[in-house]
């Protein structure tokens, strides 16, 4: 099965690329993420009461990847703002909502993050 991700917002969000390689003798990778608008509405995403303004979402698996996001989101949102992150499979017909977790921007841990790149569709809502 395939997922995209998307991150959804109750504000409009600047667009961002914070992806960042790294290397050493034995091994290379990169971690961070990229935001981009999504023009028009994701299909992914109808039905799931996706917060108003939707980004289109690249996350690298890296346990440095969370900590870029989180400052990300301290410094765009506003005291009280909400945000999700949507795993969503593509070309699939739901009889559900994604499994959803609520947590505040402070509480959000590796665990919590590594969610999004398991097997189930997801959300996780974020307050901050």
């Amino acid at each position: 099965m395939r997922f995209v991700y998307y991150l959804s917002a109750d504000r409009t969000m600047p667009p961002e690329d914070c992806r960042a390689a790294w290397s050493t003798p034995d091994h290379q990778g990169a971690f961070g993420f990229l935001l981009e608008e999504a023009e028009p509405f994701p299909t992914e995403l109808v039905g799931l009461h996706a917060l108003p303004d939707v980004y289109r979402l690249e996350l690298l698996k890296d346990p440095e990847t969370l900590s870029v996001l989180k400052a990300y989101l301290e410094e765009n949102l506003a005291p009280g703002g909400q945000v999700q992150l949507w795993q969503v499979a593509t070309n699939r017909h739901r009889s559900r909502r994604p499994c959803l977790y609520r947590g505040r921007l402070a509480e959000l841990s590796g665990d919590i993050f590594q969610l999004l790149f398991g097997s189930e569709e997801l959300c996780i809502q974020i307050e901050y």
